[in-house]
C-alpha cells in the first residue's frame, strides 16, 4: 500500500455510507461490492464502528484493489478516512468512514 499527499477528500455530501462493515463481515464479499461500486460510480463510502470493523474495511479495500487491476488504468485506489458523529436511537455515536475513489495516475508520492 502506498501513501500519497492529496488535496482534499471527495465529498459524501452528508450521506450515510453505502457499505457498512462489521466485525463479522466477509471481507471477500465486501471487496466485490466495493469493486462493483467503484467501477460504476467512481466513488464508494464505507462505514464501520470499532477496531475489528475498521480492520475488515481496510482488508476489503486491499482485496478490491486487486480485483480492479485491469480497470484501474494505472490509477491508484485512494481512501480518505474520517470519523463521523451521528445519532441513533437517542444515542450519540461515532463511526469510521472511508471515502474511496481513483487517484491520479501521475500523482505525487509522499517521501
Amino acid at each position: 500500500m502506498d501513501l500519497s499527499l492529496l488535496p482534499a477528500p471527495p465529498s459524501t455530501e452528508g450521506r450515510a455510507p453505502e457499505i457498512f462493515i462489521a466485525s463479522g463481515t466477509n471481507v471477500g464479499q465486501a471487496a466485490g461490492l466495493i469493486a462493483r461500486l467503484l467501477e460504476s460510480n467512481g466513488l464508494v463510502t464505507i462505514g464501520g464502528m470499532g477496531p475489528i470493523a475498521t480492520s475488515n474495511a481496510l482488508k476489503a479495500l486491499i482485496i478490491a484493489r486487486s480485483y480492479l487491476t485491469e480497470s484501474s488504468e494505472g490509477r491508484p485506489l485512494v481512501a480518505f478516512v474520517s470519523s463521523e458523529k451521528f445519532r441513533e436511537k437517542d444515542e450519540d455515536r461515532t463511526r469510521m468512514v472511508m471515502s474511496c475513489t481513483w487517484g491520479s495516475a501521475d500523482g505525487a508520492r509522499a517521501h
